[in-house]
């Protein structure tokens, strides 16, 4: 379990109330990335609302995670609803593992 592997990292992340002031890398040390990939037999293009079905389907994966685990404060961004001016499109969010290690999630479609 996690609790073995990494007694440090643990040590560090319960020294602070909600994990928001580690620093930035202590948030990304265990991390899951969920690419949405519509089915074979879905139109995308079917009345030209690719860019609404794909940010709807990230955002609706996101409300799923999210009552998983309780996240941490500040560090949710979606970048689908306000892509970065390169283009990027992903949602990032970091949360409470059951560990009570932080685990970071982004979500994006292929």
């Amino acid at each position: 379990g996690t609790d073995r592997e990494s007694p440090e990292l643990q040590r560090i992340w319960l020294s602070t109330e909600d994990g928001s002031d580690l620093p930035a890398t202590m948030h990304d040390i265990i991390a899951i990335r969920v690419i949405l990939v519509p089915p074979d037999d879905f139109d995308q293009q079917q009345m030209g609302l690719t860019e609404e079905i794909e940010r709807d389907l990230c955002e609706r994966t996101y409300q799923c995670l999210a009552r998983l685990w309780p996240e941490v404060p500040g560090r949710f961004k979606n970048y689908v609803r306000y892509p970065k001016k390169n283009g990027y499109q992903s949602i990032h969010t970091t949360v409470v593992h059951s560990s009570r290690l932080p685990l970071e999630i982004q979500i994006r479609t292929k």
